[in-house]
C-alpha cells in the first residue's frame, strides 16, 4: 500500500507530477492498482500476483535494484521526518502502520547491503522505529529488526559503534527516555 506523495518520492526524479499522476490513474482505471481511503487519505494497493510480476519485469529490465534503493531512500527518510514527540505523534504512528510492508522491505534491503552505509541505514531506520513497534506492541518484531541490525558484521563498525548509534538515535528520538547500554 503507498500513497501519492510514497509514489512521487520514489518516482518523481524520473517523472513529473503530472505524469506520475497520469500514470497512478491509468493504472486504477485498469484495474492494476486498487485505490483506497483512509480517513482522508488516498492509498493505493496491488495484487500480490500483480506486484511479482511486476518485479519479475522489473528485474528483467535491469530496474529492480534501483527501484528497491529508491524505495529504501525514500522510507528511511519518511521514517525519519515522523514526528513522535508532536501534536502529530497519532497521525505519524497511523501512516506508519499503513507503510509497515514498506518499511519491511527497506529494512530488509538496507540489511541485504555490505557497506557502511547500508548498515548504518539499518541501524538508524530500527532504532528509529522502536517506538512504533513499541505503542503497536510489536515488541518481538522491534526485537527481531533490532537484533538483525545489531549483528551486522563489517570492518567500520564495531559492537560499541552499532550499540551507540542505536542509543544515539532513541535517544534523539525519545527525549532521552531510554537507557543505553555501553
Amino acid at each position: 500500500m503507498f500513497e501519492l506523495d510514497d509514489a512521487n518520492g520514489i518516482c518523481g526524479l524520473v517523472m513529473s507530477p503530472e505524469d506520475l499522476l497520469d500514470a497512478l490513474t491509468s493504472l486504477v482505471d485498469k484495474s492494476i492498482l486498487i485505490r483506497e481511503e483512509w480517513g482522508t487519505t488516498v492509498c493505493f494497493r496491488m495484487l500480490e500476483t500483480l506486484r511479482e510480476y511486476g518485479r519479475e519485469k522489473a528485474e528483467e529490465a535491469a530496474q529492480f535494484v534501483d527501484l528497491r534503493r529508491r524505495h529504501h531512500d525514500w522510507h528511511r527518510r519518511l521514517v525519519a521526518e515522523a514526528e513522535w514527540i508532536s501534536a502529530y505523534q497519532l497521525e505519524w504512528i497511523t501512516r506508519l502502520e499503513r507503510q509497515n510492508s514498506n518499511l519491511r522491505e527497506a529494512l530488509e534491503f538496507s540489511l541485504a547491503g555490505d557497506d557502511d552505509a547500508a548498515i548504518e541505514s539499518s541501524l538508524t531506520m530500527t532504532a528509529t522505529l522502536l517506538l512504533f513497534w513499541l505503542t503497536r506492541g510489536r515488541f518481538n518484531e522491534g526485537r527481531n529488526w533490532l537484533g538483525r541490525a545489531l549483528a551486522r558484521k563489517t570492518p567500520g563498525f564495531d559492537g560499541r559503534t552499532r550499540q551507540g548509534l542505536v542509543c544515539r538515535e532513541r535517544s534523539r528520538r525519545s527525549t532521552g527516555r531510554f537507557l543505553c547500554r555501553s
